[in-house]
């Protein structure tokens, strides 16, 4: 990444981040497209710089390529979903935190359905992952049954299963092939530092969306969250698939199964996550799921 364009994103997203905090009303139409496009470039900027950071953390620790795609690509790609659905169920938009997740899911496993015929990947690692969302899934399907959001209780059991899937994971991985020496680029804190920013100035611009049009908080953070927080995991894939990366396609699974546990279990720590209006998007989770179990049980491996 060329220092120049960074420093000026960077510029941007400071100037409208105080426009944000300290000028925002429902009726600050002019804030709505910058605050939409602007996080959107910066995601898609960031990707390639905290590719390379992922690859100089794993090597220090000795990490093999897979290693590195589950615990830090796929933690990177969710950074901006976390802090979004944080911050969302902190200041009580809670339909836009779960709304967040399950929109950033949904568009990820459809591009993943996509790709799945162009896979090199061990299919067994990547069903891992598949099944644990589906079971992740399930129990978010029966809690929105009974509850109208995620209370203390589930969001320990979420957080749970979260540390269970990444004891299995590393159970099934193989400890050969650390990745090669990356110098390490301390730009990149800066980079996580604007995904900050601009996870904050999208859950305000789907407030805007949502009063503007008055639709409900879930359904504009799906559509508009949802397509700008797969981005960064479309990145990173497409960038650890450029660097010949083990297990490359792990990072759109694993970051699936992340933003079903870790990230609604820390946000319904930190605030309100309202699931009540989930009930159909989550069944085609599970339906996606079960579609990419079936298609890769006929997938003849690539060679």
């Amino acid at each position: 990444m060329r220092p120049g364009p960074f420093y000026i994103l960077i510029l941007f997203n400071l100037i409208f981040f105080v426009f944000f905090i300290f000028n925002y009303e429902y009726i600050d139409y002019y804030l709505l497209i910058p605050g939409i496009i602007l996080p959107i470039i910066t995601f898609d900027y960031a990707g390639d710089m905290l590719t390379d950071f992922a690859y100089a953390i794993g090597n220090k620790l000795n990490f093999t390529g897979g290693m590195v795609g589950i615990y830090i690509i796929s933690f990177f790609s969710v950074i901006d979903e976390l802090i979004t659905a944080s911050m969302a169920a902190f200041y009580r938009y809670g339909s836009i935190s779960f709304g967040t997740i399950e929109g950033s899911n949904f568009i990820t496993l459809l591009f993943f359905i996509f790709i799945i015929p162009f896979l090199k990947d061990d299919k067994k690692g990547y069903l891992i992952d598949i099944l644990f969302l589906i079971f992740i899934s399930l129990i978010i399907l029966l809690i929105s049954l009974y509850l109208s959001s995620i209370n203390i209780i589930f969001s320990i059991v979420l957080i749970v299963i979260f540390v269970i899937y990444i004891l299995a994971v590393n159970r099934n991985e193989k400890k050969n092939d650390v990745v090669e020496y990356y110098p390490v680029d301390y730009l990149s804190i800066a980079a996580i530092f604007m995904v900050f920013t601009s996870s904050y100035m999208l859950v305000k611009s789907v407030d805007i969306v949502s009063y503007v049009f008055s639709i409900n908080g879930f359904l504009s953070s799906f559509i508009i969250i949802g397509i700008a927080g797969s981005i960064p995991e479309l990145v990173l894939t497409y960038m650890a698939i450029k660097k010949d990366m083990i297990a490359s396609s792990r990072i759109l699974t694993g970051s699936t199964v992340y933003k079903f546990s870790l990230v609604p279990g820390i946000a319904a720590m930190l605030g309100t996550v309202y699931i009540s209006h989930s009930y159909y998007y989550t069944l085609s989770i599970i339906f996606m799921g079960l579609l990419i179990v079936i298609i890769s049980m006929f997938q003849k491996p690539q060679n």
